[in-house]
């Protein structure tokens, strides 16, 4: 009795699998369109890529405008300052980096001095962007001597 049991229970669930393979068969070429249809769609969007740098590399050997920053016209005066702003921005970002990354080597009192210097020209920088609502502007308080960031200082743009 209880073989029986374990039979028709394996019975039921052999019978539950081969269910869902076929059903998983059933699928599959539909799966496989759809996987053609995307790799289809890679292929033409990488030709498009090559096909572009092809262009900047032809536009480089030329000596024509081969870099985003050449390539990027401001279409007005507020956003020729924007992209000045953020351009400023990023280069105190590296500034700072590289501050940073010397204060263990060099001397501090000189390295501290470059960093508050910096650090304000920084925040200055973010709160001009954050005025001209830049949307993808990050506003976030400038680092204090030694690395630790400022509660006291923040600003949020109006």
């Amino acid at each position: 009795m209880d073989l029986q049991k374990k039979l028709y229970e394996a019975e039921v669930e052999l019978t539950r699998e081969l269910a869902y393979l076929k059903s998983m068969e059933q699928t599959l070429p539909r799966m496989l369109d759809e996987l053609n249809q995307v790799k289809t769609a890679c292929d033409n969007e990488s030709l498009a890529i090559e096909d572009e740098l092809k262009g900047f590399a032809a536009l480089k050997e030329q000596g024509g405008k081969s870099s985003l920053a050449e390539v990027v016209v401001p279409v007005d005066g507020f956003s020729e300052q924007g992209l000045k702003e953020s351009a400023r921005r990023d280069a105190y970002d590296d500034v700072m980096y590289e501050l940073m990354k010397r204060i263990n080597t060099e001397n501090c009192d000189s390295v501290m001095k470059l960093i508050r210097n910096a650090a304000c020209d920084q925040f200055t920088s973010v709160a001009l962007l954050a005025k001209m609502g830049q949307p993808d502007t990050v506003v976030a308080p400038p680092l204090a001597a030694g690395g630790h960031i400022r509660s006291s200082s923040s600003i949020a743009p109006h």
